[in-house]
């Protein structure tokens, strides 16, 4: 079996998804919030298509990029959720030495990117889910304010995930809490 190196993998059937991906931030960096799902079973290149988005966009903008723990607690995964906006944000963005929700956690990245374009992937969504039954009411609760300012942040959220169940299930008409939201 022949492997092909990593740098091949977006002309091997990415360009359109790179380039739907590219005019979502186009708009965030006119001035809109946009909030992308991409899901699909593993290994089929959702993780390096969103890297190679985020290596694309400019230095100045925030480029955050979340994975979450598989088996990791609530506490567990906003301790490294902050970890990643600290290391991300560097000397540009104080970062509280904690965050007692992932509502708190959402509003200060909204916060950052009122400022700033931002990029911000949260990669394994289930996971998140898993850790804590509340998250994707608070997701929905959080994309609700953002999009309802008239003033918005500059934020492009994208949600990515394995469990396809889990996450259609976000979008689905009965419960899901992205049910509805213009993304």
């Amino acid at each position: 079996m022949r492997t092909l190196p990593a740098v091949l993998l977006p002309q091997l059937n990415r360009t359109d998804e790179l380039a739907r991906l590219r005019g979502h931030w186009d708009r965030v960096s006119e001035g809109s919030a946009r909030l992308v799902l991409v899901y699909g079973r593993r290994q089929v290149g959702k993780t390096f298509l969103l890297r190679h988005l985020r290596e694309q966009l400019p230095v100045e903008a925030h480029r955050l990029y979340f994975t979450a723990l598989q088996a990791g607690t609530q506490r567990q995964q906003l301790d490294a959720f902050r970890t990643v906006l600290a290391n991300g944000l560097g000397d540009r963005v104080w970062v509280p030495e904690g965050f007692g929700s992932w509502a708190s956690a959402l509003a200060f990245v909204a916060d950052a990117a009122r400022r700033t374009p931002t990029l911000l992937v949260l990669d394994e969504v289930p996971y998140l889910i898993a850790a804590d039954r509340t998250f994707a009411g608070t997701l929905q609760q959080a994309w609700d304010e953002v999009r309802m300012e008239a003033d918005p942040p500059r934020l492009l959220l994208v949600l990515t995930g394995s469990a396809i169940a889990t996450m259609t299930g976000l979008l689905a008409p009965k419960g899901g809490a992205l049910f509805g939201l213009s993304c």
